[in-house]
């Protein structure tokens, strides 16, 4: 048990150091903008001539402190996700797109009645285009860096110059989105917020917003009126834009800007603006053409300023001058944009307006900072570098250069971090160099399916380092895993039918029956690239492949699919794969003795899961319920009860997994005790049974115990474990995607089956048995690979599932830890699943001969492998060696392929698609690494419990003897 902890230990070391590796390199990639704290002041002129304009421009520094008087109030009415599509006005109706186009009729009338008094602009957006970036971007008129998109769930408050704070001291109304009071708290003089983060309810922020702006709109007390309004860009989070609720939320925005126009004043402006797009599926955050271009729509009473050379195109931080300058306040400090000069209300001051000096010199100070905020730190990206590649290597030389029984470890190692870690690995390599230079030396006689093996990994690293490898990394991780499943079934095949045709050549040996072996190989494979092949109609397109036709179900949004027939029959065969799934792993585990008896992990793998599948089923079924009918059958918070009673089970059944691994029952021993009828002679019934005993005396002097499911204690302690993950996963992913988590579970069966039947092939000894091929393991790390993309996945920031963080909690949360949570098994559950299942690759041959004996050929004695797992217990040293070995191994897969990401966005850092690509793929990639890291020591930990309570068991079975 000591060593056990020593491998584990040492694993945690390695992850430590891949994990430094991988956050020093980002650090100097993915730089922060540092905020100004300078606030920008003037003084307001009161005299005609020193308000003259061009008075002014002949004075620079006078001018740059001097403000203008205001020009009139200005109400802000910000819709969330307005397209500039959205508003665009088609004239060919065989054009107009179905549930968007031409849905906002009022904006068209007002631009062809009143051309003077009305303008429409497309409105560009920098990226990432979240929310509460774009509102930085609103209120500072600066640029935010790419990592920033991380803080769209923490809206933490701007302490850079911003248009809020400048004109707090006049009154700022605010009624909507609640981000703005996070960001911008105490700052107004009334508000009201509304809950911001539940994208399946489309209306209350509207409604809530529509009630109060008429109001406010009546007083006087304001210069700034900010109404946000999210039905639009939650409709796009929830259906997408190709739905007839988009219809629905377009023709009520119509209607409020409608209102609103009429309830305006001669002294009031009004902005429309959308803070960034949607692409096709709805989704935003990325700088794709779809997500950049908003709309941004101006209306005064008073005619506007008629400027030249009109442009129809303006940059979001132009909104902040020209908001200051309507508003009579500083621009703030940091601002980079132009003042939009013809969405200004006419004065009657005089001057003549020469702007496009202005427009250059802003639009060169715009590209020197974008330069300069977008500088890496070289010296920390090389010693990220270095410190990966280095870990890696020694690692790599560690585990498959040392054997088990060379390994010595210091106990100052498990302690030492940075450089001194690195010493330390060095001289223990050094130390057994010879051994290694040996082992190395064998590696000659590899066989061919090893060196191909390692063809495909060469590939999944070098494919990272291209832009359009990268973009179709989908299709290329299916064709190499398929390949390399098809090579390990057609290898064992050969091996089969070469020690078939050796038999025939020896007649005078005893052969064995006829196995049908062979059909079982390539049944198993068939199902496994069948399985692979099927999970194709769950890939999600990115912006780059919208040339590619992809699957409606991508989307996996509530109503996405029109048809409700198809809906229909979607969400039944999801149910029955649901209860398909939950069967097959209940029939197993009872043909294997594991769920008998009432220990607490019995009744927990036996209960929980059909709970769990009872409650997700109902989930599903009442969110597909049209409106109006689900509210006959319960309440929104009764529905969302159903997936806290699975978190509660899931969680619940996980910690008595760990606590109490073992699913197994010692069967009590059997007590003497005579029944007897009333009135009945008891001398017979004694007689009877004093000579029973003496006939059994010599068959019970070496009575055993009897203990259901010990031979399979260590693999049924995985698979429930595995259950209670893939259900966590599949109720994450929605009705839609969840059947891709079953044909991620049958291609992990079918790799652990051909890696078992492999190992039967090849092992000379039960104890080789452990010995995993590398082939398998390159299958199991490319499965997890690859289901990333197979559960409707892109390494893209606008296709990430958020709507994950509502499920069963309806957007009512308190930090944000919960919803990261959700987000993160949402787009990692594979490599979760397969990290924390990975010892089955070891303990599956041992597991297999149980339940299926006349398949494996009898190359081992009989009443060896029929004591099934029990023989890994028995030989813990080769058993946790081999652990060991499978661990480092995959976690160096993965490593690998994130110091490939690292490389490459070095490589590539003035790539002109390092943002787009590069830098997102790099961000998932590492993400990816740390969950693998993370779930790899809990199967270790899995592992040390089970190996406790086993040693428990047999102490308690031998006091009993």
């Amino acid at each position: 048990m000591s060593k056990l902890w020593n491998y584990l230990v040492f694993q945690g070391w390695m992850s430590y150091l891949m994990a430094a590796g991988l956050l020093i390199f980002t650090s100097g990639f993915l730089l922060n903008r540092v905020s100004r704290p300078e606030h920008a002041e003037c003084k307001y002129c009161t005299d005609s001539g020193d308000c003259d304009i061009e008075n002014l421009l002949q004075d620079p520094k006078t001018a740059a402190t001097t403000c203008l008087e205001k020009r009139a109030r200005v109400v802000l009415l910000v819709v969330d996700a307005l397209k500039y599509d959205f508003v665009n006005w088609y004239d060919d109706n065989s054009s107009v797109p179905t549930y968007y186009g031409n849905k906002i009729p009022i904006i068209h009338k007002l631009l062809q009645t009143q051309p003077m008094n009305s303008r429409l602009y497309k409105f560009i957006a920098d990226p990432p285009t979240t929310t509460m970036q774009r509102l930085k971007g609103f209120t500072t008129g600066s640029l935010p860096t790419f990592i920033d998109i991380g803080s769209n769930f923490a809206s933490e408050s701007i302490d850079e110059d911003n248009i809020v704070e400048q004109n707090a001291g006049k009154g700022i109304i605010f009624m909507g989105d609640d981000t703005w009071t996070n960001l911008f708290p105490g700052k107004f003089k009334r508000q009201f917020p509304s809950p911001s983060f539940n994208v399946w309810d489309l209306d209350s922020v509207d409604k809530d917003v529509r009630y109060r702006i008429f109001f406010e709109l009546k007083k006087k007390d304001w210069s700034l009126l900010i109404a946000h309004v999210l039905g639009i860009d939650h409709c796009g989070h929830k259906h997408g834009p190709n739905h007839p609720e988009m219809t629905r939320k377009l023709n009520d925005t119509n209607t409020l800007i409608k209102e609103i126009i009429e309830s305006l004043e001669n002294d009031t402006i009004l902005f429309v603006v959308g803070d960034h797009g949607m692409t096709d599926t709805g989704d935003h955050g990325g700088d794709s053409s779809n997500e950049v271009e908003a709309a941004m729509f101006v209306y005064s009473l008073v005619p506007l300023q008629k400027y030249n050379s009109f442009q129809g195109t303006v940059n979001q931080i132009d909104l902040v001058p020209t908001l200051a300058s309507i508003l009579g306040t500083p621009i703030p400090f940091s601002n980079l944009g132009s003042v939009i000069l013809d969405s200004l209300p006419k004065s009657t001051r005089k001057g003549k307006l020469q702007d496009d000096l202005c427009k250059n010199y802003f639009k060169l100070l715009k590209d020197t900072c974008s330069e300069v905020w977008v500088q890496f730190d070289s010296s920390l990206m090389s010693k990220g570098l270095v410190l990966m590649f280095c870990t890696l290597f020694f690692f790599y030389l560690f585990i498959t250069g040392i054997p088990e029984s060379r390994i010595e470890f210091k106990n100052t190692a498990f302690f030492a971090t940075g450089v001194v870690s690195m010493v330390l690995l060095v001289i223990l390599i050094a130390k057994n160099w010879d051994v290694i230079s040996m082992r190395w030396y064998d590696y000659r006689k590899i066989k061919k399916l090893i060196y191909i093996t390692r063809v495909i990994l060469l590939l999944t690293v070098f494919s990272l380092f291209s832009n359009s490898y990268i973009v179709e990394e989908d299709n290329v991780l299916s064709f190499l895993l398929v390949t390399l499943l098809c090579l390990l079934a057609f290898n064992l095949k050969q091996e089969n039918s070469n020690e078939n045709s050796e038999r025939k050549a020896k007649p005078f040996i005893k052969t064995q029956p006829k196995s049908n072996l062979r059909t079982v190989i390539i049944a198993v494979g068939f199902v496994a690239c069948v399985s692979i092949r099927l999970s194709h109609y769950f890939w999600r397109c990115r912006e780059e492949q919208q040339q590619r036709m992809c699957s409606l179900l991508t989307t996996g949004k509530a109503g996405s699919i029109t048809s409700d027939s198809l809906e229909r029959v979607l969400l039944a065969v999801t149910l029955i794969v649901l209860a398909l799934y939950i069967t097959i792993v209940r029939l197993w585990l009872q043909n294997c003795g594991n769920l008998s008896g009432f220990s607490p992990s019995v009744l927990v793998g036996q209960y929980c899961p059909v709970v769990i599948g009872v409650c997700m089923g109902c989930y599903w079924v009442l969110q597909r319920l049209p409106k109006f009918v689900k509210v006959k059958f319960a309440l929104s918070w009764q529905v969302s009860t159903l997936p806290n009673i699975v978190y509660a089970f899931g969680l619940l059944s996980i910690i008595v997994l760990c606590y109490r691994p073992l699913s197994i029952f010692l069967l009590p021993k059997k007590k003497e005790s005579i029944n007897l009828y009333s009135d009945e002679n008891i001398v017979p019934r004694l007689f009877e049974k004093i000579k029973e005993s003496i006939y059994r005396k010599r068959i019970d002097a070496d009575e055993t115990p009897v203990v259901y499911g010990l031979g399979t204690a260590y693999s049924a302690a995985f698979i429930s474990l595995s259950v209670f993950l893939m259900l966590l996963y599949s109720l994450l992913l929605g009705d839609i995607l969840s059947p891709s988590t079953f044909l991620m579970f049958i291609s992990c069966a079918s790799v652990l089956g051909l890696s078992a039947i492999e190992r039967y092939n090849n092992a000379n000894t039960i104890s080789e048995l452990v010995e995993v091929p590398t082939s398998a393991l390159v299958c199991w790390f490319l499965i997890a690979e690859y289901f990333f993309y197979g559960t409707g996945h892109q390494p893209t920031f606008p296709t990430i599932h958020w709507e994950a963080a509502f499920v069963g909690t309806g957007g009512h949360f308190y930090g944000n830890l919960l919803p990261a949570i959700l987000i993160g098994i949402n787009t990692f559950g594979s490599h979760i699943i397969l990290g924390a299942t990975l010892p089955l690759l070891v303990i599956v041959p041992y597991t297999l001969y149980l339940v299926f004996p006349k398949l494996v050929k009898a190359k081992f004695s009989e009443d060896d492998l029929k004591r099934g797992e029990l023989l890994l217990f028995e030989q813990d040293s080769v058993f946790h060696a081999s652990v060991f070995s499978v661990a480092g191994k995959y976690t160096l897969l993965h490593g690998i392929r994130t110091f490939g990401s690292m490389l490459a966005a070095t490589i590539h850092c003035r790539h002109l698609m390092v943002w787009k690509i590069f830098a997102p793929k790099l961000i998932f990639e590492g993400l990816g690494l740390l969950v693998t890291l993370s779930s790899v020591l809990a199967s270790f930990y899995m592992v040390f419990r089970i190996d406790q309570r086993m040693e428990h068991l047999i102490s308690r079975m031998t006091k009993g003897r």
